[in-house]
């Protein structure tokens, strides 16, 4: 994963990235209980993002924060069909899909906030 020298981003990054190796491997009742922290983790990590893209006045706030959104509202769902038991479609979801979504999101949008918070820091 990469890192972009910013402690409080790459710190939520990494612990996304772990939650999400451990969903890999859980059984039923683990994939329920890290569903959900991941869901929780993902809400405060933008948050505090999207704190730094107000205090810095980021001019890609409008397409960052779209991302954001598309992407929680994705977990919502999930997490719904989770905590009612059905899986297979959020499993599908973590294997297949969640971590090329961090890797394209570090690299072109969390880069370019970091690059710009530096630049105005």
């Amino acid at each position: 994963m990469q890192h972009l020298n910013h402690a409080d981003i790459d710190c939520d990054h990494q612990h996304f990235a772990d939650i999400t190796t451990r969903l890999k491997t859980s059984d039923t009742d683990q994939f329920k209980r890290l569903f959900s922290e991941l869901l929780s983790h993902t809400e405060t990590h933008f948050k505090r993002e999207e704190q730094f893209i107000e205090q810095y006045d980021y001019p890609g706030k409008s397409e960052h924060c779209g991302e954001h959104n598309r992407l929680l509202t994705e977990l919502r769902q999930f997490n719904q069909r989770v905590q009612q038991g059905r899986l297979t479609m959020a499993r599908a979801y973590i294997n297949d899909r969640v971590d090329e979504w961090l890797h394209q999101h570090i690299t072109n949008m969390d880069a370019a906030l970091v690059k710009h918070i530096e630049s105005h820091s």
